[in-house]
C-alpha cells in the first residue's frame, strides 16, 4: 500500500504494511510508477489534506493503467473511501486504532 500524505493516525491505522511518499515526489508520477512496480503496490490511499481534489484526479488518470485500488481520506474525517474496481460503489472504512 502507498499513502500520499502525512497524518499520523492514518498511518497508524495502515501499520507497517505501507509507504508513504514524500510531499516532494507526490507529483512525480514516474517515481510513484516504479514504487508500484518495484514493491508491487495494490493500494493507494491519497490523503485530501496535502492533496488537491484536482491533483487526485490527475493521479487517477495518470495512474488508471497501474492496477491498483484508490481510496481517498477526505480532508478533516476518519475515514477512507474507494471501491475495489471501476463496477462496484464505492466503501466506507472507518479508520479506527487500537
Amino acid at each position: 500500500m502507498l499513502y500520499l500524505g502525512k497524518n499520523e493516525l492514518v498511518r497508524e491505522y495502515l501499520g507497517n504494511n505501507h509507504l508513504v511518499v514524500n510531499e516532494d515526489l507526490i507529483r512525480d508520477f514516474t517515481q510513484i510508477k516504479m514504487l508500484i512496480q518495484k514493491q508491487r503496490i495494490d493500494t493507494i490511499v491519497f490523503d485530501n489534506a496535502i492533496i488537491s481534489n484536482k491533483q487526485i484526479i490527475e493521479h487517477f488518470e495518470e495512474l488508471k493503467n497501474e492496477h491498483v485500488i484508490f481510496k481517498i481520506r477526505l480532508r478533516k474525517t476518519n475515514f477512507l473511501i474507494g471501491s475495489e474496481n471501476s463496477s462496484d460503489s464505492g466503501k466506507i472504512e472507518l479508520i479506527e486504532t487500537i
